[in-house]
């Protein structure tokens, strides 16, 4: 197939709707192992001739990081009905096990997983080669892509999976790398309002120092996590250290109106089972009303993040130095972002926070006051790591916090 012959279609449901888009294709790229006519490591990726504008309709799909349990799945396939009635069509399916699955299909490599149509779903379940199947997962509303279709078995074969698929593995659609994309090591003491979140052991999340009691953090950090598994550490910069301390959580307290599916109102807290003692190294963070982003200069963000797609935490605490981004500038290259959002990074990319540092504070000084930190933004979520034209997006109102009283701070 000639690239030039290819062309590709989206933002729409039919081919006549006024919101269909095309777009040309500049480069295949097809994976490495894939050997027909085995259809082994069948995956392939289109590179654009010009980039997509996000919007409603148009917006990308998450990837899984590892190998979750999934709650619902469907496929996606287009439909023809008659010669002039084409539309887009969504199937619930069912994945099966690994074990069931090689028992009914032929040459079922590692690389591939199966699934057939759930009881009572209406539609052909034939499959569009290369179309996705998409999971929800731990009770939320957000889509991960886990596989594309490959090949399968026609729904009259008795008692036989019905479409089987490629996994999206990370040796060919590798995540951007997760971590504080283009930092550099930090020291506890010059931002000793930094905490780190562990989850059964696991770092799993930054926070900031409210007062002695309250930490802030993120709310997308907590969903389907039982508050007994959670400690925090405070104090430390490096979290390889023999004999860590880690601290007890009496409560969690998430946003109320926190959107699972668009992270908005992405904001909680956490109140400690015992207060901590302020040193050098613990200082609780200054909040401020001020919602003006020219107000604000010397902007970081700071966290340890996870640098591989085996979950491997950076030990050391990192800082980047970010820039803030008009709303309406952020809002043209950032799909359903919301008022309750800041942006912060550079149009060329190569610095950000990432995966593993969600709920970290992004902090600045004040133009007329040098002398403070003040907390401006909470790490939420972002479009890859670092993109360029894709700044990071941050929960913005944590002065709104009125969970508790504001507490008096140091931020210095």
């Amino acid at each position: 197939m000639q690239v030039e012959n290819v062309t590709v279609v989206m933002g729409a449901r039919k081919p006549n709707d006024v919101s269909l888009e095309r777009k040309g294709v500049q480069k295949i790229v097809i994976h490495k192992d894939y050997k027909p006519p085995h259809l082994d490591s069948d995956l392939s990726l289109l590179l654009l001739a010009t980039p997509i504008q996000f919007t409603h309709f148009k917006m990308p799909i998450c990837l899984q990081e590892k190998e979750w349990a999934w709650d619902r799945c469907w496929m996606l396939e287009w439909v023809t009905a008659h010669e002039y009635d084409i539309y887009l069509q969504k199937l619930r399916v069912v994945q099966i096990n690994r074990r069931e699955c090689s028992k009914r299909v032929d040459q079922l490599s590692r690389n591939m997983l199966c699934a057939w149509k759930q009881p009572g779903t209406k539609g052909n379940c034939q499959g569009d080669s290369g179309a996705p199947m998409v999971c929800t997962t731990h009770g939320t509303k957000r889509l991960f892509q886990v596989g594309v279709f490959s090949w399968g078995i026609r729904s009259g074969s008795k008692g036989r999976p019905v479409t089987c698929g490629q996994k999206l593995t990370p040796k060919f659609v590798k995540p951007e790398p997760s971590q504080i994309l283009g930092g550099e090591f930090a020291d506890i003491a010059d931002f000793p309002w930094q905490v780190g979140i562990f989850n059964k052991g696991k770092h799993r999340c930054g926070g900031s120092i409210l007062n002695q009691w309250w930490i802030l953090t993120a709310s997308h950090c907590f969903i389907n996590i039982n508050v007994s598994d959670l400690e925090i550490t405070y104090g430390e910069d490096d979290l390889s250290i023999k004999n860590l301390m880690k601290h007890q959580v009496a409560k969690l307290i998430t946003h109320p109106d926190f959107d699972h599916f668009i992270l908005d109102n992405d904001i909680a807290l956490i109140l400690l089972k015992f207060p901590m003692d302020f040193s050098v190294k613990k200082a609780p963070i200054c909040l401020s009303e001020v919602n003006k982003i020219e107000k604000w200069k010397n902007c970081w963000v700071t966290g340890w993040g996870i640098i591989d797609p085996i979950q491997h935490v950076l030990p050391a605490l990192q800082k980047v130095n970010l820039q803030l981004v008009q709303w309406k500038m952020c809002s043209q290259v950032v799909p359903l972002l919301t008022q309750n959002m800041l942006c912060a990074g550079y149009p060329e990319g190569g610095k950000d926070a990432c995966q593993g540092d969600s709920g970290g504070p992004l902090v600045c000084q004040k133009m007329e006051n040098q002398s403070l930190w003040y907390q401006v933004g909470i790490v939420s979520w972002g479009m890859g790591c670092g993109l360029k034209n894709k700044p990071g997006v941050y929960t913005k109102r944590v002065s709104s916090v009125d969970l508790l009283t504001p507490p008096p701070c140091t931020g210095s």
